[in-house]
Formats: C-alpha cells, sequence, structure tokens
C-alpha cells in the first residue's frame, strides 16, 4: 500500500509540475506576441496595413450575389 501512496503523490506532482511549465509557456508566449506587436507597430508605425485591403461579404446560401 505504501508503494501506491508513493506512485499517487509522484503523480499529483507530476500534473503540478505539467501546470507550471504550461503557465510558464503561456507566459513567454504573451511576451513573444507583446515584443512581435510592438516591433510591428514601431516598424510599420500603426496598425496593419493590409486591415484596410480586407472586404467581407456574408450571404445566404442561395440568394445572388450583387454585382460591384
Amino acid at each position: 500500500m505504501k508503494t501506491l501512496a508513493r506512485r499517487g503523490s509522484g503523480n499529483e506532482n507530476a500534473a503540478s509540475g505539467v501546470q507550471g511549465l504550461r503557465r510558464a509557456l503561456d507566459k513567454s508566449y504573451a511576451e513573444l506576441r507583446e515584443q512581435a506587436r510592438a516591433a510591428w507597430e514601431r516598424k510599420h508605425a500603426g496598425p496593419d496595413p493590409s486591415d484596410a485591403c480586407v472586404h467581407v461579404r456574408i450571404r445566404r446560401s442561395g440568394q445572388p450575389m450583387l454585382a460591384v
């Protein structure tokens, strides 16, 4: 029975370690995204210029599309 108890606490430690690793990776990824966003804005002086070029049309299936 003592062996099973040790295995159980080992699994809990492993799960805790995985959660800690996941939090560390999430934090590192968030910092990387922030640095990339700051570099983009510094280099391009504003938001993504391709945002102004995108047009989206939503229509129901079966309805004819209007010519523009």
